[in-house]
């Protein structure tokens, strides 16, 4: 049987994006410099050939909305790199621009992929095969146990860890916190897009609290059970106010009150670390109208970049501080002009995902990650960052496909 060009290009896309789910754990196992950039080089390609069909095949209004996506971005480095440049620091850069800013300009991947990919069954199928995969993966990990897999070389504190006596597994994703995101974004792509029976939907719902819950990561949970919220209530004004919208806050408080009532023997729900937070986010911050309170003290200086330039390339331009606020990370990265252009790129985004397909998903996607960058970097996980917005920019186009092939008609 000949396999078609549009089939090999579209399987080496679904096979970069599988990739992307594995590195964590083979980076575990493979300490090599050319197989770390590899990912990178691979998703450079892809993005630069995702902006060609933008550029080259597509009018009107997706490209006024990506030309935007792209203008901010490059806004954004430029104006992280200010003080880098001055200082010489071009590795710092470099690295900012793989953990945080690549993965952003992955929205391409999914441009890319929705034209080369005619049938959205393949990419559902996709989803549920990462999704087994990266559950047998933790299930493998909670069998061995956590001794062994340090024997390993698992790093305790980073690849594994303890939760006031709970295991936090990893997976194949590399970190605990990761994994908990990428699971929570897995799964809500599934319920919206590959179960369509209310008691399906049910029954999925449920597991997916379950499995979360397992995870012990509390930010994950709440960023799962936002997005859940945010779609119904979407959902809901997409219809029209219909008299359901009424039930809305009950629903939300409904959810918040399971989740409770499940963890009340765990400290699970303590605020020890949240307050942890408030006494540590003061730290670093520029004086008001200095230089560097306009534009950052540069890009990867803190943050992800941050802490793996100064633990393993001990950096002296960068400080170990994991921040835990993307708001308050962009502002010590780019400064009040950087936090500016971030809320530009979301209303951006917004923009995006109210005229693709699933926008509901999308944009319950887009609030929950808005929230939850109040509480951890979470554009600088990887590869959540990169396939929340490789899912905007697939569906987005999907739809954009659909309207051009109706007006043709």
């Amino acid at each position: 049987m000949q396999i078609k060009k549009n089939d090999l290009f579209e399987l080496t896309i679904i096979l970069f994006l599988f990739f992307s789910t594995i590195y964590g754990i083979l980076s575990i196992f493979i300490n090599d410099n050319i197989f770390r950039v590899s990912k990178d080089i691979f998703l450079l390609f892809f993005i630069l050939l995702g902006i060609s069909v933008i550029l080259f095949k597509q009018k009107g209004k997706l490209t006024i909305n990506v030309l935007s996506l792209i203008l901010i971005v490059a806004l954004l480095i430029n104006i992280g790199s200010i003080n880098q440049i001055k200082k010489l620091n071009f590795f710092e850069i470099f690295y900012s621009l793989k953990i945080f800013m690549l993965p952003i300009l992955g929205f391409f991947v999914g441009v890319l992929l929705a034209h080369t990919s005619q049938r959205n069954q393949r990419i559902k199928k996709f989803f549920i095969i990462s999704l087994i995969i990266i559950l047998i993966g933790w299930i493998i990990q909670y069998l061995i146990g956590i001794d062994r897999l340090v024997a390993m070389g698992f790093v305790y504190g980073t690849n594994v860890e303890h939760f006031n006596g709970k295991l936090r597994l990893s997976s194949t994703i590399g970190t605990p916190d990761t994994y908990a995101f990428f699971l929570a974004l897995v799964l809500t792509v599934i319920q919206s897009m590959c179960i369509t029976k209310t008691k399906y939907k049910f029954i999925f719902f449920v597991f997916s609290f379950l499995i979360l819950f397992l995870t012990f990561i509390r930010s994950a949970l709440l960023f799962w059970i936002i997005a859940q919220a945010s779609m119904f209530v979407f959902n809901q004004f997409s219809k029209g106010l219909s008299n359901k919208i009424y039930v809305t806050p009950f629903v939300a408080i409904g959810m918040l009150g399971v989740a409770k009532y499940i963890t009340l023997k765990t400290d699970i729900t303590s605020t020890a670390s949240v307050q942890d937070r408030f006494s540590h986010w003061g730290n670093y911050v520029p004086h008001l109208f200095s230089v560097e309170w306009l534009v950052g003290l540069g890009l990867g200086t803190v943050g992800a970049a941050g802490r793996k330039l100064s633990e393993n390339y001990n950096s002296l331009a960068t400080i170990d501080y994991a921040v835990d606020n993307q708001f308050l990370a962009i502002f010590l990265q780019t400064g009040a002009i950087g936090v500016f252009l971030f809320i530009l790129l979301y209303i951006t985004l917004f923009s995006i995902a109210s005229c693709a397909a699933y926008k509901e998903l999308l944009l319950g996607l887009l609030t929950a990650s808005l929230f939850s960058s109040f509480f951890t970097n979470i554009l600088e996980l990887y590869p959540f960052n990169l396939w929340l917005f490789f899912i905007l920019g697939y569906f987005y186009t999907n739809k954009q496909r659909e309207v051009e092939t109706i007006n043709n008609i």
